[in-house]
């Protein structure tokens, strides 16, 4: 369109008398709104937690936590239990797993959904650590409380991390 068309269709909508939309149009247009500015909590809850375990099944191909791995490869293992010992090895792979998956999440994620996580990003990573620790637990992974503590610290700060750092390079790669 050319500035004249674009100066013509601006006069001539600013020159139409008050027109005022039905209560059924404005209330959709609020909830739209609503719905998009003030996403539901448990919803957001749901995509991070989803996105996490997809991610996390992935990262279990390479990365056997808990002796639980889909390829039953523990060279990485042994080779960063070797140089860093075992707290340090479990907290790396907690990271890895957790971090990825907040990577992901904070790409997939509209920006209102990141700005909830954000808020209470603590609470939403030890939530899913928790339950991630929970599902090993489930299938049947040896699970000590002692690993367990360095574990969820791994992923506690995996997970805030990558989320923080992927949000930042989304919006300056954006804006």
């Amino acid at each position: 369109m050319t500035n004249n068309t674009l100066n013509k269709d601006f006069k001539s909508f600013m020159s139409e008398e008050n027109i005022k939309p039905s209560k059924k149009i404005s209330n959709s247009v609020y909830l739209f709104v609503k719905k998009n500015l003030h996403p539901n909590i448990k919803i957001v809850f749901a995509k991070l937690f989803t996105i996490q375990a997809f991610i996390g099944i992935v990262t279990l191909s390479f990365c056997p936590q808990f002796s639980f791995s889909l390829t039953n490869n523990n060279q990485i293992f042994h080779f960063l239990h070797n140089i860093f010992g075992l707290y340090a090895c479990v907290s790396i792979c907690a990271a890895l797993f957790m971090g990825l998956g907040a990577a992901v999440s904070a790409q997939l994620l509209t920006i209102e959904e990141i700005k909830i996580i954000r808020s209470s990003k603590l609470l939403y990573y030890l939530i899913i650590s928790s339950l991630t620790v929970l599902s090993f637990f489930i299938i049947g992974a040896e699970v000590y409380l002692e690993i367990i503590s360095f574990w969820i610290i791994g992923a506690l700060f995996g997970g805030v991390f990558m989320l923080e750092l992927s949000a930042l390079l989304r919006r300056k790669l954006l804006y």
